[in-house]
Order: C-alpha cells, then sequence, then structure tokens
C-alpha cells in the first residue's frame, strides 16, 4: 500500500544545479520558511540538470533533474506535487541560450533542455488546475516583445501567485498585456541570517583564518567581481588601494559565482594590489562565503547576493554595477540604498571612500516592512500548498482504520530506524570536530602553517560539511517521523476517516 501523505508535497525549481552563491541559497531559504509554516511538508528542489551536473558548492545537496518539459516530464511533476514554486533568481526569460552558457551546452542542446520550459511556461494550463505553480520572487532581465511577450502572458494567466523581486520586473511583465496581479516581494535571501546565524558563523570564522583566506584579526573589506568586470579590475584595484591607504583594512577576494568566472576578475585584481591579499577559493561552502562577508569591514561587488548577504548582517556594502544589471538597480531602490551603487569605473574610489566612512548600515537590521512582506509571501505559498493538498485528499478518498494501523506500524519501525541513524551520525561529527580542532590548534603559532597540515584540515572540514548536512537532515526526518507518528496516533483513536485528518491539520496551521 501506497502511505497517505501527511502533510503536502511541495517542489521549488531553479538555477540550483549551478556553481552560483544566490542560486544554491533559493531553495534553501524556501525549506526553511515552508517548513516552518508547514511542519509535515516534504520539500523538493530540481534544477534543469540536477545532480548530473553537480556543483562543490550546494553542501551535498544536489537538486533533481527536471529534463526536458515535455507533456510526460511535466504529467509527472504535476502528479507527484501538490504545489510547483518557480525561483527565485533571474530567471524568468525566454533565452534558453543564456542557460546554456553556464551549462557549458551548445546552443542546439540547450533548445533541447529548455528550461523556459519550465520556469515561465510551468507545467501547462490544465495541470496547474490540480497542481498550482506559483512565483517565488523572480527576477525578469529582458523585456518580451512580439510572440515572447505573448507567451508570458499566457503562461501568467494559469498561474496561481506571481512575484517579483523588483519594480523593473514587475514593469516588464505588465507590459506584456497580462491582467494577473503582480506582487512585488524583497529578495527572500534577506533572510539568510535565519538560515545562518551569527553564532553559526562566528564559528567558521576561525577555520577561514587557519586556512589563510581571512586574516585573523582585524575587519577586511571583502571585494568581488566577475569576467563581466574584469576589463575595469584596474580600476577597481587602483580605487581599493587609494581608499585603503593609511587604514589598517586588510582586503578579501571571494568568489561567489564560479560559473561566472569570478576567479578570471580576482586574478586580475589581486596581481594589481600591493601587500597582502587573502583569497577565498571558489570551492568553498556557501557558510564560508556568508562569513566573509557577515564579518567584513564593508562589502564591494557585482554580486547582488553578496550585497544582499550584507544588507542581511549589517555590514556596509557598495554594488559595483559596472555590467549594468537591472537587478542591481532593483536591489538598492528597494532596500532605500541608492546611493550604495556605482555605475562608472571613475566613481569607484570616492565612493569606496564613503563605504569604509560608514560604522553601519543607514538603518540597522532587516527593516521591519521588508521582513514582514517576505513573511506574507511564504504565508500565501503555504496557504496555497496546504489547500491543493487537502483538496487533493478529497478527490482520493477516506483512508480506513485499517490502513492507517499498517501505515503506522511501518512509521514506527522507520522513526526507530531514523534515531539510531541520527545517533551514530551525531558520535561521529563529533569526533570530526575534535580532529578538526587538534589540527587547527596545531598550526597557530607557526609562522606558516605546512601546506600538508592545511590540506588535510580543508578535508576535515569539507568532510565536517557533508555530515552537518546529513546530520540536519536526519534531525529533519526524525522530527517529521515523530510528527507523523503523533498524527496518526491521533487518527486512530478519533475516527477512521483520513478526510478529517487533513482538516485537523489545516486548522492547526491556520492557528500557526
Amino acid at each position: 500500500m501506497t502511505a497517505p501523505r501527511l502533510g503536502p508535497r511541495v517542489g521549488v525549481c531553479g538555477t540550483f544545479d549551478l556553481a552560483n552563491y544566490g542560486d544554491l541559497l533559493f531553495p534553501r531559504i524556501f525549506e526553511l520558511e515552508i517548513s516552518r509554516r508547514l511542519p509535515l511538508a516534504d520539500i523538493r528542489s530540481y534544477g534543469p540538470l540536477g545532480h548530473l551536473h553537480p556543483v562543490a558548492m550546494d553542501g551535498g545537496r544536489p537538486a533533481l533533474p527536471l529534463g526536458r518539459p515535455d507533456s510526460v516530464r511535466r504529467s509527472q511533476i504535476a502528479g507527484d506535487l501538490d504545489l510547483f514554486a518557480v525561483g527565485g533568481g533571474e530567471i524568468a526569460h525566454l533565452r534558453d541560450d543564456v542557460y546554456g552558457s553556464y551549462y557549458g551546452l551548445a546552443p542546439a542542446e540547450a533548445t533541447e533542455l529548455a528550461p523556459s520550459g519550465w520556469f515561465v511556461d510551468g507545467l501547462g494550463a490544465e495541470r496547474e488546475r490540480l497542481c498550482p505553480v506559483v512565483w517565488n520572487a523572480v527576477g525578469v532581465p529582458f523585456a518580451f516583445e512580439g510572440d515572447d511577450a505573448e507567451r508570458v502572458r499566457r503562461a501568467l494567466s494559469s498561474k496561481a501567485y506571481v512575484s517579483v523581486r523588483d519594480e523593473t520586473s514587475r514593469a516588464r511583465l505588465l507590459e506584456t498585456g497580462t491582467d494577473r496581479e503582480v506582487h512585488v516581494v524583497p529578495d527572500t535571501v534577506l533572510l539568510l541570517h535565519r538560515l545562518f546565524s551569527r553564532q553559526v558563523l562566528e564559528r567558521r570564522l576561525r577555520f577561514l583564518s587557519a586556512m589563510g583566506w581571512y586574516p585573523a584579526e582585524g575587519r577586511p573589506l571583502v571585494v568581488q567581481g566577475s569576467a563581466w568586470i574584469s576589463r575595469d579590475a584596474p580600476e577597481v584595484a587602483h580605487a581599493v588601494e587609494s581608499a585603503l591607504e593609511g587604514k589598517d583594512v586588510p582586503t578579501v577576494l571571494v568568489e561567489t559565482g564560479p560559473c561566472h568566472d569570478d576567479a578570471e576578475f580576482a586574478d586580475a585584481v589581486a596581481a594589481l594590489l600591493p601587500g597582502e591579499v587573502y583569497r577565498m577559493p571558489g570551492a568553498v561552502s556557501l557558510a564560508d562565503v556568508a562569513t566573509a562577508i557577515a564579518h567584513a569591514r564593508a562589502y564591494a561587488g557585482l554580486s547582488l547576493h553578496g550585497a544582499v548577504t550584507a544588507r542581511a548582517y549589517d555590514v556596509p556594502f557598495l554594488l559595483l554595477n559596472l555590467a549594468g544589471y537591472s537587478k542591481l538597480d532593483g536591489f538598492v531602490d528597494l532596500v532605500g540604498r541608492k546611493g550604495s551603487l556605482v555605475r562608472e569605473a571613475a566613481a569607484l574610489e570616492p565612493a569606496l571612500r564613503s563605504l569604509l566612512a560608514e560604522e553601519a548600515p543607514a538603518e540597522p537590521g532587516l527593516r521591519p516592512s521588508l521582513e514582514r512582506s517576505i513573511d506574507a509571501h511564504f504565508d500565501a505559498i503555504a496557504e496555497l500548498a496546504e489547500r491543493s493538498w487537502s483538496a487533493r485528499v478529497e478527490r482520493d478518498g477516506d483512508t480506513d482504520a485499517k490502513s492507517l494501523s499498517r501505515t503506522l506500524a511501518v512509521s514506527e519501525a522507520r522513526r526507530e530506524s531514523i534515531e539510531q541513524a541520527f545517533a551514530a551520525r551525531g558520535e561521529r561529527l563529533i569526533e570530526e570536530r575534535l580532529r578538526l580542532v587538534e589540527i587547527i590548534e596545531g598550526l597557530e603559532g607557526r609562522s606558516g602553517a605546512d601546506r600538508a597540515g592545511v590540506e588535510q584540515a580543508a578535508g576535515l572540514q569539507n568532510e565536517l560539511e557533508r555530515l552537518d548536512s546529513a546530520l540536519a537532515a536526519a534531525r529533519l526526518e526524525a522530527e517529521a517521523a515523530t510528527r507523523e507518528n503523533v498524527a496518526l496516533r491521533a487518527e486512530l483513536d478519533r475516527q477512521p476517516r483520513y478526510r478529517r485528518l487533513a482538516r485537523a491539520l489545516a486548522r492547526r496551521v491556520s492557528r500557526r
């Protein structure tokens, strides 16, 4: 028998299989926020290629492959899920060749894969009546014209909820002639402080310093760029050198987007800056990047999510919009920081001097209105998911007490197995952490750590990343199994009708 779902099954899709800091954060934030509202939800993330396109930054949590958006695959997704979310990210467009460049695909292969078939068209109007599709604060990088505008207008007509992350994106959708309401929701990564607390990042800071990637003392200026502005590297390096002259502020170069060739920009700037320059490798974890920015004196870069991270942790930031990205303009407008952006290399030096003079953002902490807006956004998505799941339960009919009893027996065995695995993972994680601390303590105090020791520490840190992820997943699974048992037992005690269980859980979600 197939066990009944005790909560909605929700999918979220995007370019979650690219080596890019922001893209990999979206599904983590989505899972965190939906799980807070629907504790029994089963949440799955998807990318065009998923685990078939592995990336080091995903922390051992690869996305599932979407594949081609043909009718068979769309029907599979619609039949398996109660709600399908698209985004976030700059993915609401029809230029499949752009995706091809990031995935290393030839134009014909990119056309065949057709990510826009998922990100814009969704599941199709008929299927979306059973499995609602929502847009999760996406970006719209290009305007639509002619047939493209009509295609987007038609796609929007069947969406249950549409949200974008800035006013420019909203305007581009409205220009298609759509009559749908388009909500503007701040970039959801602004809730990053809920995913990585300051206490978590403080513990990671010691590791970054031991690896020689980050200064042991002093808050640095963190600088980032990509191949798109490599031509401006001499001006950036000169501006950084001049702005830091006479100041005891180290420089750290970070790579938030290996898929955008951030290393090319970092190499160029590093070669031009005098003295010691700290360098974060491209293949680090999401928490490592967040740690580097959260502990900075200031952040200056092209990466939107570098600036979003700085804003989330009250670090002054400057966006180097030397590539003319509308999303960067949209972000500073939304957070009321228009002065935190430059569009020309000639304006860099005075802007950096002003940036380093700031002690904190003009409005410390995440503005309550922004946080309320994002929370209301996730409330709306969670409500749609719960309603869709409840409707599916009604359509599927009742489940008798005998079936629930069998399900409970299986669930109890599963919970016991999960708890044993959870305990074993916890013990191993403690042992690995103790080993890492011993190595780092052995490296401290030396004039230069030997390469073998550093590599050993790096290897252990990577293993800790994997174990941390596995332990978190095991914890969530154990908690879900316990809740599942409680719900099943309560249902058996009350009555044999599964429909009433759905209603009871719906009331519980509403109260939360």
